[in-house]
This record gives structure tokens, C-alpha cells and sequence, in this order.
């Protein structure tokens, strides 16, 4: 289940067979990691042949590819709807951070590596990764560019809310846990800069 600060919306799917298969190559390469998994495994989610699944997917890393690209495409999106609700600067920034951080907390151990899914040094996906990284700051920047911050504030705080968010998925012992040290953690970095700009 996703968790989600109080107020906050999560992401919805859609039901067709591509869309199964690689839901349930999500779940196969979360549990087992891109290296342990066949696609037997994920045939075996879907309910399907292994030879089905090449209908969809030609190889095991053109399915790992889409599944890292459907993913960040998601939290993404949804961290682009996060920052467009009404609300103040601080709630759309807490709520845009959990959308993406808080939803792939559940995949992450506390105090653990970075995760393949995000890792820039995992060969078959680091392209991926590392355009979603610069997709997901840039939201931030141009939201705070947006709410009235100056160019250069906004693309150092978004730099320090992607880097504190990152840091509190590896260190949070539980959704709730994130969930709270995330807002606090928002509202001190936030209110410090409003302070700045007054200053």
C-alpha cells in the first residue's frame, strides 16, 4: 500500500496485459533484484507462459528498462500533481517529496544501499535514472521559481530537498517515521530560506 502524508494523493494504474506483466515485473525485480529474477518468475505472477510475455517484451532487460521508466514516469507525475494543489509552498513540497521518496521508501532497508532503481551506476537502467533525477529536481526548481523564489535560491533548495528526501528514505525505520521526519525536515528548510529572502 502507498503511504502518503495526511492529505496527499497516490498513483493509480491501469488494467491491461502489458500493464500486468510489468506490474508483476516490479514486484519480481523489487523482491529478488534484476539479477535474480527470470522471466519465469514474472510469467508465474502474471498467470501466464514465458513465451507469452515475449509477445510484450523481447528480452528481460527491454522489461527492466520499462519497468524503471514506468516507474520514475509515475512518481513524477505524481509529484507534478502534488505541486499543483492548492495549498501552501511547504505542503505542495512536502506532499511532491513523498509522492516520489515516500512511495519508494517501501522498497528500500533502512541504513541500505542505494537501491538498483535509483543507482546511476546500474548499467542496464543509469540513463534512466539519472534523467528522472534531473526531471525531479527541476520540478522542484521551477515550483519554487514559480512561488517566488529567485533562480539561484530555487535551484539550491531543490538540490537540498532531493538530497534530504534521499537521505530520510535511507534512514527512516518506517512510512511513519519518513512521513514525520519528512515534514519536519520541510518546514525547517523552508522557513529557514523564507527567513533568508526576508532578511
Amino acid at each position: 500500500m502507498l503511504t502518503k502524508v495526511q492529505g496527499c494523493v497516490g498513483m493509480s494504474s491501469e488494467v491491461t496485459r502489458e500493464s500486468q506483466i510489468l506490474e508483476a515485473a516490479e514486484r519480481i525485480f523489487m523482491r529478488y533484484g534484476p539479477r535474480r529474477s527470470t522471466m519465469d518468475d514474472i510469467a508465474d505472477d502474471v498467470g501466464i507462459s514465458r513465451p507469452a510475455i515475449y509477445q510484450y517484451f523481447r528480452t528481460k532487460k527491454e522489461l527492466l528498462r520499462q519497468v524503471v521508466e514506468r516507474l520514475h514516469r509515475e512518481t513524477l507525475k505524481s509529484v507534478a500533481t502534488e505541486l499543483d494543489r492548492a495549498g501552501s509552498v511547504r505542503r505542495q513540497l512536502t506532499c511532491g517529496l513523498q509522492a516520489r521518496d515516500g512511495h519508494l521508501f517501501k522498497y528500500c532497508e533502512p541504513n541500505g544501499p542505494t537501491p538498483w532503481f535509483l543507482d546511476t551506476s546500474q548499467k542496464d537502467v543509469n540513463d534512466i535514472v539519472a534523467n528522472a533525477q534531473r526531471m525531479y529536481e527541476g520540478l522542484l526548481r521551477r515550483h519554487l521559481t514559480k512561488s517566488g523564489y529567485s533562480t539561484d535560491r530555487a535551484e539550491v533548495t531543490a538540490r537540498l530537498l532531493v538530497a534530504m528526501a534521499a537521505g530520510l528514505r535511507s534512514m527512516a525505520r518506517s512510512p511513519e517515521d519518513f512521513d514525520r521526519a519528512l515534514t519536519y525536515s520541510v518546514d525547517q528548510l523552508i522557513a529557514g530560506a523564507d527567513q533568508l529572502e526576508v532578511a
